[in-house]
């Protein structure tokens, strides 16, 4: 596939792709001005007011507090953590689209976590055909049905089986897949005894794991009742691959997605089977963990879809540690962390079948708060009838507080304080006085001056800081000025031939705004028609994009499109000439450093005729400086 066609068909993607549509499947938009915005609470900021819009006329959208913009592959990107190819062909596959088998002409195979995720699916087909048809799942669907599972949620969730073969899987294979691509995504493992490969899910029933666009990245297996084998553990998932992160998934998010960003509410369990029989009872915004503690890559899944998380955690002693480990992300998150142990000490699927989803529901409705359970726990650990038990108590809750960063000096803090106040039945500012000496930091000693470096060549020589993202910085007069050409070539196309005649990419100093301008002139040297959604469509580097947005959202704020008609003639208009002298000045600024830097370098030789033509050039670009109009003089 040549370039030109590769950007014609990102291009046919987006046009298929409704914008308001695709943003709405993760969260709520409400329209507004009729029709022409749609605004909701911003997935990138804990944002309280709305400021995320949505724009349908240009399919882009924007958040007027963080900036983050861009349109719906950077949408896609940024809320399922993917790269452009795999966004791309997410939306294609969303609008019905064939997806080319190769990309910009390069004569490349497709990159190789398509071809993994294209092993992954063939296996959970197979898993499942044979779950459901061979003689020898009976037993795995003996067991399945026995656990209460409908016909309708095992298709749903694809349940499969492996039967207890340990070269079942590389057969089927034969003639499509070799081993080493089954290894790839840890479907069999190499054997230590002799050389080859045995298949890792031997005599188990299987739970496809999917990630956020539902595509299956891992299984986990589950042995049979009656296995008598001591060495098998009872539960096991899928090594971590190239495409499987166990800290980064949660099990049934894919199929949760819809009802949570409904409900704003989202229930976490231990385990697969709480999980389906969950969805099953009809409770739809549950997910489960895949063996591993919660982690913050979890915490910031979960929020880009709710405002409150519910977890349900055995009442043993591992559940509670498990709580207590959870508490400080949440809080770090500014989430509302809720926290339930079943009654009768029920696991979710138990207390379902059980009770129903009614009472599953209220039991959810008045769970704890997180904080609160952590609360219960250390007055039940420490004693709440004694004051050492209470002080004890207090100094395990802001240790507690103190490891959420996220919450110093937010009102969430305030509250909290004030909470454990009054639960604990002590004065407010005696608490709030404890908690500012556990907070204080410990003194360092100071390093005596001249040992490990001196003070002035600490100040001299900073701890550098990281790159501060261009949106988020504050922009010089150079920045400025290559910022206004840009929202007039983005916001009024036409002018690109004059542009591009007077600035080339080397005037930009600033590396985003350069590959913005790069990116414009390569449309132009392809013949492409250039626009806005052209422009941004091109670009497949999310913060870019945001930038784009940026800069349209400029343009229009400053009027630049009804200043800047289209070209009706070969005059410049007063506006962009002033920008072309500005640049023109630049260079010549830029000009004379160098060569001064050169003639203090001859200098230094007693090269003095080098010197002579040096001071020539510098003279005359001073006196061309002189006699130049300058912008806005007149």
């Amino acid at each position: 596939m040549s370039a030109n066609d590769w950007s014609e068909f990102k291009e046919i993607v987006r046009t298929q792709t409704d914008l308001v549509s695709l943003v709405s499947e993760s969260m709520t938009l409400t329209p507004m001005r009729g029709g022409s915005e749609f605004k909701g609470l911003c997935p990138f900021h804990d944002d309280h007011n709305p400021s995320f819009c949505v724009y349908p006329d240009r399919q882009s959208y924007r958040c007027w507090v963080c900036d983050e913009g861009g349109d719906c592959f950077s949408w896609v990107m940024k809320t399922e953590s993917v790269g452009f190819r795999e966004a791309l062909e997410s939306l294609a596959r969303r609008a019905n689209l064939e997806i080319p088998k190769s990309q910009r002409g390069n004569g490349q195979n497709e990159p190789p976590k398509t071809g993994l995720l294209e092993v992954l699916q063939w296996a959970d087909n197979e898993f499942h055909q044979c779950f459901l048809r061979s003689p020898e799942a009976a037993a795995a669907r003996d067991y399945i049905l026995g656990r209460g599972f409908s016909e309708e949620i095992i298709n749903q969730f694809r349940i499969g089986y492996h039967p207890n073969d340990w070269e079942w899987l590389q057969n089927r294979a034969k003639g499509r897949f070799t081993p080493q691509q089954l290894l790839s995504v840890k479907l069999v493992g190499e054997s230590e005894r002799r050389p080859g490969y045995y298949d890792n899910f031997v005599d188990r029933v299987l739970f496809p794991i999917r990630d956020a666009q539902g595509r299956p990245v891992a299984f986990g297996g589950r042995i049979l009742p009656g296995n008598s084998n001591p060495n098998l553990a009872k539960y096991w998932n899928s090594p971590e691959s190239a495409v499987f992160t166990k800290s980064k998934l949660l099990y049934g998010l894919d199929a949760a997605r819809p009802s949570i960003n409904k409900s704003k509410t989202a229930v976490v369990v231990e385990g697969y089977t709480d999980c389906i029989i969950a969805h099953q009872h009809g409770v739809r915004n549950v997910v489960g963990t895949l063996g591993t503690s919660l982690t913050e890559t979890h915490v910031g899944n979960l929020k880009r879809f709710a405002n409150r998380v519910v977890l349900i955690f055995d009442g043993d002693t591992a559940g509670r540690n498990a709580a207590g480990r959870a508490v400080p992300k949440f809080l770090a998150q500014s989430l509302d962390l809720r926290i339930l142990t079943l009654p009768e000490e029920l696991d979710p699927a138990d207390y379902l079948e059980q009770h129903g989803a009614e009472a599953f529901g209220k039991l959810i409705e008045t769970a704890p708060e997180g904080w609160e359970f952590q609360l219960d726990a250390e007055l039940e650990r420490n004693g709440s009838h004694t004051m050492d038990g209470v002080h004890r108590t207090l100094d395990a809750m802001l240790t507690l507080i103190k490891s959420s960063p996220g919450l110093a000096g937010t009102s969430r803090e305030d509250v909290i304080l004030s909470k454990l106040s009054q639960r604990l039945g002590l004065q407010e500012h005696v608490v709030r006085q404890h908690y500012q000496k556990i907070r204080r930091p410990v003194p360092q000693k100071r390093q005596p001056s001249g040992e490990n470096g001196s003070n002035q060549e600490q100040l001299t020589n900073p701890t550098p800081q990281q790159e501060v993202h261009f949106l988020k910085r504050k922009h010089s007069k150079n920045e400025r000025l290559e910022c206004e050409l840009l929202e007039i070539l983005l916001s009024v196309p036409e002018w690109i031939g004059a542009i591009r005649q007077e600035v080339g990419a080397s005037d930009f100093w600033t590396t985003e705004l350069r590959a913005v301008l790069e990116i414009c002139f390569d449309a132009l040297e392809e013949g492409e028609e250039l626009s806005f959604e052209r422009i941004i469509t091109r670009i497949e580097e999310p913060s870019l994009k945001s930038i784009v947005v940026w800069l349209e959202d400029q343009a229009k704020r400053k009027q630049i499109p009804d200043l800047l008609r289209t070209p009706a003639s070969d005059i410049t208009p007063k506006l962009l000439d002033d920008l072309f002298e500005q640049f023109r000045m630049r260079r010549e600024q830029l000009t004379q450093i160098q060569l001064k830097g050169e003639l203090a370098r001859t200098s230094q030789e007693g090269n003095v005729q080098d010197d002579d033509a040096l001071l020539r050039k510098i003279t005359d670009y001073h006196r061309k400086r002189a006699t130049r109009r300058k912008p806005n003089d007149d």
